[in-house]
C-alpha cells in the first residue's frame, strides 16, 4: 500500500495518510497488516518482551 506522512501542512502534520483504495499514482511503499491473529501477535510480544528482558543490562544495574 502507499503510505505517506503529512509534513507540510499546518493542521494536519504528522497525518498518516495510507491509500487504502490504491488510487495513488506513486509506487507502494509498505506492506500493511489487514488482519492479525491476535493470539498469536500477543505471544510473539510476550516472547520478544522476556528475550529483551533476559538480555537487557539494565539486570544488571545495582546488584551486589
Amino acid at each position: 500500500m502507499r503510505v505517506d506522512i503529512e509534513t507540510s501542512s499546518d493542521r494536519c502534520a504528522g497525518e498518516t495518510i495510507c491509500d487504502i483504495y490504491d488510487m495513488s499514482k506513486d509506487p507502494k511503499n509498505v506492506h500493511v497488516a489487514t488482519k492479525v491473529d491476535i493470539a498469536r501477535f500477543w505471544d510473539l510480544m510476550v516472547s520478544a518482551a522476556q528475550k529483551a528482558n533476559s538480555v537487557s543490562s539494565m539486570n544488571k544495574l545495582n546488584k551486589k
